[in-house]
């Protein structure tokens, strides 16, 4: 599967430098196909290109952002899916 890195630093590590400032991003980063936001190896998820976050409460918690958020790498999944779908029937 393609990754997409990121320059950006790891969100999982930002939230924790607010009390430990030490801490820092185990490069490289890559954009989370779920919540798009970078995540380092260190905070890698069960999924390939997934970060470790519960996304379905991240999901619940942001609805102004639900439009471009999964729930689940399934519902993800689904979405490649019908867009390869689309693309192969010519419909944008």
């Amino acid at each position: 599967m393609n990754q997409t890195y990121s320059a950006g630093s790891c969100h999982v590590h930002d939230r924790m430098r607010l009390r430990k400032p030490h801490l820092k991003d185990n490069l490289p980063t890559q954009l989370c196909l779920l919540c798009n936001r970078a995540f380092c190896i260190d905070h890698e998820g069960k999924e390939d290109g997934v970060c470790e976050i519960n996304h379905e409460t991240y999901y619940r918690n942001h609805p102004d952002k639900q439009e471009y958020l999964f729930r689940t790498y399934g519902e993800w999944e689904k979405e490649c899916e019908k867009m390869k779908a689309d693309d192969m029937s010519g419909i944008q």
